[in-house]
């Protein structure tokens, strides 16, 4: 995925995936908002030197699908990201 492609509505729904990414990894309500849910998404693209942010947007640059599945079935895309992301953490 090019960076002129990564724009738009790619760009709104790669972030709205890496917040629930975040949430899911520290186990966030989905209620939650404000300061709490902003410190744990920071934790989570911080968390090994950026490597969760990092990983996540090559994976997105190499599998743009992975975005359209987020559109129909985002348990099933959010699964899949997180199989990749965290699968390197422990190699």
């Amino acid at each position: 995925m090019s960076f002129e492609s990564y724009k738009g509505e790619n760009l709104k729904l790669s972030s709205e995936m890496q917040v629930e990414l975040a949430r899911r990894f520290y186990g966030l309500p989905k209620k939650a908002k404000g300061k709490e849910l902003d410190d744990i998404v920071l934790r989570w693209i911080e968390v090994n030197d950026h490597s969760n942010s990092s990983e996540f947007r090559k994976l997105v640059e190499k599998r743009p699908e992975l975005i359209e599945l987020y559109k129909t079935n985002p348990d099933a895309a959010l699964a899949q990201i997180e199989e990749q992301i965290y699968e390197k953490e422990t190699a």
